[in-house]
């Protein structure tokens, strides 16, 4: 099968990671991710772990392509777990859902020693294991503003690309013509805040800063030996003096977390 080539006809992805949901056979009859979605509904849960070797064997351009482009094909996956979520008679309970990736592989593809991580991973879903030996205090962090014109009162959101507030520089309404950045009130109670917190594994020499988010935040403690599913990408976005230069320092966004040694 040539990959590559299918990858110039247009996908449903959406579409195909419903599929995966709904038809993914662990034994006869017995279809693994839609009774697992089954459990999220009565359990309340906002999450769906996958195998990514399932996933492999099911569809395995979807698969590469999840490898490749993990945050864009993430985004589909949680459409399709919703969608699933709610033909099956789920109510949505929660702003975020979340897919999150596993591997039960040694020899997965996404594996990737800490020391070979390098620039060629960059955007890329990867796998590595690593000891926690720091963890910060968890923060909150600002995603989406809502702000109000104090000319016009309109309301209008701005999604936040970096740990600097991105304030409006002018009225969204076409018949105002405000553009003074100090004449636009933040709405807290609107704006949608997550928690996050940095955490730094380590693998013989080589240390990487990792970043939790959501549910993850304090899931693991200094000293744990765990397994990060996560985006290999790079500080700017989490450093407040990344703008200021053009060096920037690698950093692993998780997507999942599995504690394969805890001393206590």
């Amino acid at each position: 099968m040539n990959i590559n080539n299918n990858l110039e006809v247009p996908i449903h992805k959406v579409q195909r990671f419903e599929d995966f949901f709904r038809l993914f056979p662990e034994r006869p009859s017995f279809y693994k991710y839609q009774n697992r979605i089954i459990e999220t509904i009565t359990t309340k849960r906002n999450d769906l772990i996958i195998d990514y070797e399932d996933l492999l064997a099911f569809d395995c351009q979807i698969a590469y392509m999840l490898r490749n482009d993990p945050e864009s094909l993430l985004e589909d996956a949680v459409k399709a777990f919703k969608n699933i979520l709610k033909f099956l008679g789920g109510k949505l309970i929660d702003r975020d859902y979340f897919v999150r990736i596993s591997t039960r592989d040694r020899e997965s593809l996404l594996k990737v020693s800490l020391k070979d991580i390098s620039s060629s991973y960059l955007s890329k879903l990867i796998v590595s294991e690593g000891k926690v030996i720091d963890k910060k205090a968890p923060e909150i962090r600002l995603e989406i503003g809502y702000f109000q014109c104090l000319f016009c009162l309109t309301e209008f959101e701005i999604f936040q690309h970096s740990l600097r507030v991105e304030r409006p520089k002018f009225c969204i309404n076409p018949r105002c013509k405000n553009k003074t950045a100090s004449s636009f009130r933040p709405l807290s109670k609107k704006s949608y805040y997550y928690d996050y917190q940095f955490l730094t594994i380590q693998e013989g020499k080589k240390k990487i800063k990792t970043v939790l988010t959501h549910d993850l935040v304090d899931k693991v403690n200094v000293g744990d030996v765990i397994e990060v599913t996560g985006i290999f990408t790079t500080d700017f976005e989490y450093s407040k003096t990344a703008k200021r230069n053009n060096a920037f320092k690698g950093i692993i966004v998780v997507n999942n977390i599995n504690i394969l040694n805890n001393p206590s």
